[in-house]
Order: structure tokens, then sequence, then C-alpha cells
């Protein structure tokens, strides 16, 4: 039995035997290796520029990954006119989701057009809540609804002889 086994090995695996080393210094073993490396880098290069401005912007936009509040805004606006009222609300409040907690006045424009884009879909839960985006309640600019009417100026009153 372990004579048929050595005749086995002798016979079919004496022909596989380990190349020899390639001569040479490691640049000329590796080259492919190499080349394979920076033509990695230069594509990477390409698609991370491609995908921080102009159409990659757009993409990612659309993937809801980007991190520019403004790219979604146009996305907005575009869907807006092209009567996707549901989509364009949710793409500004996506914008308004990215800017964070630093409002200011074009975001208060975002968020009326949300709920202006959820008013026209037809969802007026959404477009009640994005519309509280719009007027933040701070101790410099109190709610409109929240003013008492003892903070609206008046005339003073004349008396008459």
């Amino acid at each position: 039995m372990l004579d048929d086994i050595a005749d086995f090995v002798q016979e079919y695996l004496d022909d596989y035997r380990y190349e020899d080393r390639p001569h040479g210094n490691f640049f000329v073993r590796h080259i492919r290796g190499f080349v394979t490396l920076i033509l990695l880098a230069i594509v990477a290069v390409v698609v991370g520029s491609w995908l921080t401005f102009g159409s990659g912007q757009r993409l990612l936009g659309q993937l809801y990954i980007s991190g520019n509040p403004a790219t979604y805004v146009e996305l907005g606006k575009e869907a807006d006119e092209a009567g996707n009222y549901e989509e364009a609300g949710a793409y500004y409040l996506k914008a308004l989701e990215v800017r964070g907690e630093e409002l200011d006045g074009s975001d208060r424009t975002t968020a009326v057009n949300a709920a202006n884009a959820y008013i026209r879909a037809g969802n007026s839960g959404r477009a009640a809540r994005r519309w509280n985006i719009s007027s933040p309640s701070t101790p410099t600019t109190p709610r409109p609804t929240t003013r008492s009417s003892s903070s609206i100026p008046t005339r003073p009153r004349v008396r008459r002889a």
C-alpha cells in the first residue's frame, strides 16, 4: 500500500517543481504590482475629484450622501419645477439637515420652500412641521405667534379738549 502511494507521488508529482526565484532587484520582480498601484491611485484621484465637484456632487445629492446643502437646494428646485413636490420637499429638508443648527435667511427660505412643496403635494402635516423650522424661537427674535399684544406698538392717544 505504501509502495503504491510512493509510486503515485513519484510518477505524477515529480513533474511539478518549484520555479527558481527570478533574478533581479526588488523593483524588477514587482513591476506589475507597482504599475497596478499607480493606476489605482490615479483612478482614485480622478473619481475623488469628480465626486467633489460638478456632476459628482449632483449624483451624491441624489443618493442623499452629499455634504453640500446647495446641492440639495438645486435638486429641490429641479424637482419642484418638474412637479415632484414630495421629492422637492425631501431635498429641501435634507439641505436643512446638512446645514445643522446654524440657520440663516437662506435656510428660512429653504424651509419655506419645503413647506410649500409639501402643501402642493397634499401633505399638510409635514408642511406644518417644516413651517416651524422657518421661524426658530430665539431670545432676540421670538416667533410671531408668541408675541403678546403689548409688544405691538400703538399710537399714543391724544386728548381732545
